[in-house]
């Protein structure tokens, strides 16, 4: 083997420099991806998998750096007696080739290692306060599951996003322990998303409820719960929501707000045995509720002949059960509805014990 020497002091000088650049660069820049990996935002620790993920793929990455650099230092060098041009880059060939094939091959597998680690650290950067993800959802064509049973906070938000702007709905639990828990578990398994208001009476209530595929309405028409007794201090008032129900200890999903004072529903002898409590109230875009389309007037005096879907004034409940939205949007295209519906966690909508209002 050809003894060799290190060529001008120029070339020897750039050549590390641009090495020493890169050595600098894997320590600042792949360095701090470490801890920010590990720690996430907040301070917030990763779990055991992410910290391993992120120690592998910024070692990996380093490494590959000091190789490069290494390598331009070791390429600075070239045979001391000159050979025949063929023979020259033949032999430079097979001495540099091996290398810059190492060199791809780890740059590749770094990448690979380090994508890893880029997951973790943007998952850590969403921190505790991310959004629940549909996995996270019970399923509400499961009314009977414990996910669909469970207890509701003590008091929490609610807010709608609807096509006629954005209403919050704040829920007292001793209000209404069994209407706040089934009104929870229905909100937060997104049961509500996609429904229309098809019952709106100016000056009365604005009604919703009846899921928009008849086919998940037939699993609740019978998950019946028992009804709460109605407070002394927690009146129908304007911006009451209180479940709809047609007898004793027949709520299921429909809802009603109060559009102004209904004091008369709070007499369970007066209502025939229906008893309405209310388990919270709108807090926020009440100017949003009332203006929710209230075009299709009630008939005062319902048909006992069932009649075509083409001949009805406002939506018929029945005809809602049986069809669902393909039967609102057909007849009455001009109802709002609810674009989506979401629990919004005590501890973020500072929530502080209050007594009712009336």
């Amino acid at each position: 083997m050809p003894s060799v020497e290190p060529v001008s002091a120029k070339r020897i000088g750039c050549v590390t420099g641009v090495s020493g650049a890169l050595t600098a660069f894997g320590t600042v820049a792949v360095s701090p991806g470490l801890q920010s990996s590990a720690t996430g935002s907040g301070g917030a620790a990763a779990d055991a998998d992410g910290e391993q993920q992120a120690f592998f793929g910024g070692s990996a990455g380093a490494f590959v750096i000091e190789l490069v650099s290494g390598s331009l230092t070791a390429l600075s060098y070239r045979p001391i007696k000159p050979l025949p041009p063929f023979t020259r880059s033949r032999t430079d060939m097979k001495t540099r080739l091996p290398l810059i094939v190492f060199a791809v091959a780890l740059g590749f597998g770094a990448a690979w290692l380090m994508q890893p680690a880029a997951v973790v650290a943007e998952r850590d950067a969403e921190g505790s306060g991310a959004a629940p993800t549909d996995s996270d959802r019970p399923d509400f064509a499961r009314p009977d599951s414990d996910a669909m049973n469970a207890e509701a906070p003590e008091a929490f938000d609610a807010r709608f996003e609807t096509s006629a702007g954005d209403f919050v709905i704040r829920v007292h639990r001793e209000w209404a322990p069994n209407g706040a828990d089934r009104f929870y578990n229905l909100v937060r398994s997104g049961y509500y998303d996609g429904q229309k208001f098809f019952r709106v009476v100016e000056g009365f209530v604005v009604q919703w409820g009846i899921h928009g595929d008849p086919d998940v309405s037939k699993l609740w028409r019978d998950a019946r719960i028992a009804d709460d007794p109605i407070r002394e201090d927690v009146s129908n008032t304007a911006g009451r929501v209180v479940f709809a129900n047609a007898g004793p200890d027949t709520r299921t999903t429909q809802l009603f707000i109060n559009l102004e004072d209904n004091d008369f529903l709070d007499d369970p002898v007066r209502m025939r045995g229906s008893v309405f409590a209310p388990l919270g109230e709108v807090i926020e875009g009440m100017d949003a509720v009332k203006a929710i389309y209230d075009g299709y007037i009630e008939p005062r005096q319902r048909s006992r002949i069932r009649l075509p879907p083409e001949r009805h004034q406002a939506p018929d409940q029945a005809f809602v059960q049986e069809q669902g939205n393909a039967y609102l949007e057909k007849y009455f295209p001009k109802l709002d509805a609810i674009k989506s519906a979401s629990i919004v966690r005590p501890e973020d909508a500072n929530i502080a014990a209050t007594q009712p209002s009336d």
